[in-house]
C-alpha cells in the first residue's frame, strides 16, 4: 500500500507512528513543487495562454461525490473541477 498525503509545504513537522507503516508494508513518497520563481513562471505560462490543463468536466461543489465517483471508475480524462 502507499500512504499518500498533500499541503505539506509550508514545512509542517508530520509525525506518524512508523510501526503502522511497517506492519502494513506501506511507503511514502515525497514531491517537491519546485521554487517560488518556478510557480511564478508557470502562472506566466497560464495567463500567456501558452499552458492549459487539461479538464474533463466541471461540477458543482455540491456534486463532489459525484467527481469521487467518476474519479475512483476511471471516467474522466483530464481533470475534474470542483466549481465553489
Amino acid at each position: 500500500g502507499r500512504l499518500v498525503t498533500c499541503g505539506a509545504t509550508t514545512g509542517y513537522n508530520a509525525v506518524t507512528d512508523l510501526r503502522y507503516l511497517f506492519s502494513r508494508n506501506l511507503k511514502i513518497f515525497g514531491n517537491i513543487m519546485g521554487s517560488k520563481g518556478e510557480l511564478l513562471r508557470i502562472v506566466d505560462f497560464l495567463r500567456a495562454g501558452k499552458l492549459r490543463p487539461v479538464v474533463d468536466r466541471v461540477l458543482p461543489l455540491a456534486e463532489a461525490r459525484q467527481g469521487h465517483r467518476i474519479l475512483a471508475q476511471r471516467e474522466q480524462f483530464g481533470k475534474v473541477v470542483l466549481e465553489i
